[in-house]
């Protein structure tokens, strides 16, 4: 239908947008292109939803290596006991 080709387009956009506003923001970090192979490809919604969870995630999972006195053995091994509820719990 022409609504979702127009939706599609726009959401396109939206993504050149991102990729566009990435690259102006790298000039800044002298040289680091840690993110560059994300960004060279064709993007989609779940690449943004596997961001976002990321992004819900990183204050549990940093409180949780703080507990572990950041020792990364520690860390994993508690990750690796957490349950299905705590994991959701974790990224909230």
């Amino acid at each position: 239908s022409r609504l979702s080709g127009e939706l599609h387009y726009r959401k396109q956009q939206e993504f050149g947008r991102l990729k566009y506003d990435y690259w102006q923001l790298k000039e800044s970090w002298n040289g680091y292109a840690g993110y560059d192979a994300w960004f060279d490809r064709t993007l989609s919604n779940a690449d943004l939803v596997s961001a976002a969870t990321y992004q819900s995630c990183v204050p549990g999972l940093t409180q949780l290596l703080a507990s572990a006195n950041g020792e990364l053995s520690r860390f994993f091994a508690a990750v690796k006991e957490l349950d299905a509820a705590e994991r959701r719990s974790i990224c909230q």
